[in-house]
């Protein structure tokens, strides 16, 4: 076990119970060469799969879960906390009922590329989305640059974005793309900034990034305006954010 690179594992069956106690030290296996690590299954299990593995030298992370996840996750945080690699970049795709967060160390997006942590869930109810935020919330908390993509038809207002975006205390540069995305990003911008000295929201961001320049000059105006509200309210307070289309 020691000398393990890679690991898959697929458990589709019932949960089980966690641990009542949490591990001590002597009971936690070291994977300390474990680089590449593969789950399809339930948080729960993973969770107590979790409570007896550590693999600080992970590079290459893909989590997929078959259900919502569900509390308690406890030992889940800490078996993240302690890789090694650090991330500077998020990828958070809301689709139609799932959501997917890819955590890099580089901010162009490239498939396959090493350090990766994927996380996908099916559902993306506002219970699961706390959840998985809790999970990595210390590992937000580092993160830089936060890119978002809305590609779905329902509403985005079951979503709580207040708290999604409080996980995000560093990020300097926010992207998105696409008439969907900047539409959703920019009402939600608006609706969840509810003071003028509201500090804990974005306190670090400084640009909007909406992608390459639309093909029709006329949609490029009203989506820019979309986010005037929450650029005045964030320039009377001192603390600038610039919008801008790439070339």
């Amino acid at each position: 076990m020691p000398c393990l690179h890679s690991l898959d594992l697929s458990l589709i069956f019932d949960p089980v119970d966690s641990p009542s106690q949490p591990p001590t030290t002597k009971d936690i296996v070291s994977l300390s060469k474990l680089t590449r690590f593969r789950y399809i299954g339930t948080s729960i299990v993973l969770d107590t799969l979790a409570a007896g593995l550590s693999a600080p030298s992970l590079r290459d992370v893909k989590i997929k879960f078959v259900d919502a996840i569900r509390p308690p996750i406890v030992h889940l945080p800490r078996f993240i906390n302690e890789i090694e690699e650090r991330y500077k970049t998020v990828y958070a795709a809301f689709l139609e009922w799932e959501f997917h967060l890819t955590l890099q160390d580089q901010s162009e997006f490239i498939s396959h590329c090493e350090p990766r942590f994927e996380l996908d869930s099916p559902n993306r109810s506002p219970e699961s989305l706390i959840q998985m935020s809790c999970v990595l919330s210390t590992r937000l908390a580092d993160v830089e640059d936060l890119r978002i993509t809305f590609d779905t038809t329902t509403d985005e207002e079951d979503i709580p974005w207040r708290k999604f975006y409080h996980q995000f205390p560093s990020v300097k540069v926010l992207r998105t793309e696409g008439a969907k995305s900047i539409c959703c990003i920019a009402r939600t911008l608006h609706q969840n900034y509810e003071e003028p000295d509201d500090l804990a929201f974005f306190p670090a961001l400084e640009e909007i990034d909406l992608g390459k320049n639309p093909f029709y000059e006329s949609r490029r105006g009203p989506q820019l305006a979309a986010f005037e509200p929450f650029v005045s309210a964030r320039q009377q307070t001192g603390r600038p954010v610039k919008v801008f289309f790439r070339p």
